[in-house]
C-alpha cells in the first residue's frame, strides 16, 4: 500500500508544472518508497527530482539525489536504467551536475577530474566528446586558466552536438562567459551573436548569453543591438526567475547607460537570491562581483544614500546592519565587496591563482569609471 501511494505522489508530480509542489509530492514519495523499501519507486522519484532541484538552482540537493541514483544504475544498469520512464537520461543529469561541481569550491581540483573521468568512462569511447569537452573548460576556467579552458571550449564546439546538452547555442554561452573573463571582446560577440537571431528554447539559457553579450556588443559600437538584447533579456527574467547573476549583469548593463533606476530595481530582485545552493558557488561569486560592482558605480554617480527596497528576507537579513536598520546603496557596498572577495579568494585558493580577485576588481573599477552614455 505505502509502495503504491508512492507511485501515486510521483504520477501527481508529474502532472503539476509548479517546481515547489513537483518537489514535495516527490519528497513525499521518495519517503513512503524508504519506508516501503522499495527501490524502483525511490529511483524513479529521485531520477525526477534531479532536474526538479536543478532548475530551482538546488544543486546540494541535486547531487545528493543524483549520486543515489548513479549508485543504483552503476549496480544493476537493467533494473535502474539511465532513462526510466518520464525521466531525463541519467548521464546527462550527472553531466548537469559535474558543470555545477567544476564550478564549485567545495571539491577539490583532482576529486573534481576525478568524477569527469568517471563520467568518461559511463558514456563509454568515443562519446559524449561536445559535453566532456565543455566539462573541461568549466573545470580549467574555475582554476583561472583561461587559455586552457579557451582551448577546450574550441575543441567542443568543433563537434557536433550530443544528448548531453541542451544545444550548441548553450555551449556557446559558456564559450562567452570564458572569453568575457579573457577579456576578448571579439569572442564574446561571436559566441552569443546567434542568441540574438535565433535563441534556444531553453526558458533560462538565452538571458543568460544576451546578458553576457551586451557588453561586448557595446564595446564593438553596436549599442542598438545592445540595447534590444537588454530589452529582450528584461522581458524573460521578469516572466521567469533567473540567477542573481544574471539580474547583475543586466544591472551593470543599465548602470552603464544612465538607467540608474532599473540599476538599483535589479540589485533589489538579485540581493535575496546571491547566496544560493551551497554547492552554486559560481554562481554566488558571479552574482556578489557584479552587485559589488553595480553598488560601487550607483555610489560614484551620487546614489549612495538611496534605500535598497524588499531585500529585507531570511536569506539577506544576516547581512544586514546591526540594530535593524535597512540597507542603502552605501551600507551594502562594501558588505558585498567584501563577501565578493573572500569567495573569489576562496575559489583562487584551489588553484594557487589571483584570476577570480582580479577579475573582480576590474568589474568593479570599470563600473566606477564607466560615464553613462545618451539613451538610443
Amino acid at each position: 500500500m505505502t509502495a503504491a501511494r508512492s507511485l501515486a505522489l510521483i504520477a501527481r508530480a508529474d502532472r503539476t508544472w509548479q517546481l515547489e509542489e513537483q518537489a514535495s509530492l516527490l519528497v513525499e514519495a521518495v519517503s513512503l518508497a524508504r519506508e516501503a523499501d522499495d527501490l524502483d519507486a525511490e529511483y524513479a522519484a529521485r531520477m525526477r527530482l534531479v532536474p526538479n532541484s536543478a532548475i530551482r538552482f538546488e544543486v546540494s540537493e541535486a547531487v545528493t539525489h543524483l549520486a543515489w541514483c548513479v549508485v543504483r544504475h552503476d549496480s544493476d544498469p537493467t533494473r535502474f536504467p539511465r532513462r526510466a520512464s518520464g525521466t531525463e537520461d541519467l548521464l546527462y543529469l550527472e553531466d548537469w551536475t559535474l558543470r555545477q561541481l567544476a564550478l564549485s569550491d567545495a571539491l577539490s581540483p583532482v576529486q573534481v577530474e576525478d568524477l569527469i573521468a568517471e563520467h568518461a568512462r559511463r558514456l563509454g569511447p568515443g562519446a559524449g566528446e561536445h559535453a566532456l569537452g565543455t566539462l573541461g573548460a568549466l573545470h580549467a576556467w574555475a582554476l583561472g586558466d583561461v587559455a586552457l579552458a579557451s582551448a577546450h571550449i574550441g575543441a567542443a564546439l568543433r563537434v557536433p552536438g550530443d544528448g548531453l546538452a541542451h544545444c550548441v547555442r548553450c555551449t556557446r554561452d559558456i564559450a562567452a562567459q570564458i572569453a568575457e573573463a579573457a577579456g576578448d571582446a571579439a569572442a564574446v560577440v561571436m559566441a552569443v551573436d546567434d542568441f540574438a537571431t535565433d535563441p534556444c528554447d531553453d526558458l533560462d539559457q538565452p538571458a543568460s548569453a544576451l546578458s553576457r553579450g551586451l557588453f561586448a556588443w557595446l564595446a564593438s559600437d553596436r549599442r542598438e543591438d545592445a540595447d534590444s538584447a537588454y530589452g529582450v533579456a528584461v522581458r524573460r527574467v521578469a516572466a521567469r526567475p533567473t540567477t542573481a547573476e544574471v539580474r547583475g549583469r543586466l544591472a551593470r548593463y543599465a548602470l552603464v547607460t544612465g538607467r540608474l533606476d532599473e540599476a538599483v530595481g535589479h540589485v533589489e530582485a538579485a540581493l535575496p537570491y546571491v547566496h544560493g545552493s551551497a554547492l552554486a558557488t559560481h554562481l554566488r561569486l558571479g552574482a556578489l562581483r557584479e552587485i559589488a560592482a553595480v553598488l560601487a558605480g550607483l555610489q560614484r554617480r551620487g546614489l549612495g544614500e538611496r534605500c535598497l527596497t524588499g531585500v529585507d528576507v531570511p536569506s539577506v537579513r544576516p547581512l544586514l546592519p546591526a540594530r535593524g536598520e535597512g540597507w542603502t546603496v552605501a551600507t551594502a557596498a562594501p558588505v558585498v565587496l567584501t563577501a565578493a572577495r573572500e569567495l573569489a579568494g576562496r575559489f583562487d585558493a584551489r588553484a594557487g591563482t589571483m584570476f577570480h580577485v582580479e577579475q573582480l576588481q576590474r568589474t568593479v573599477c570599470g563600473a566606477e569609471s564607466q560615464v553613462p552614455g545618451p539613451l538610443l
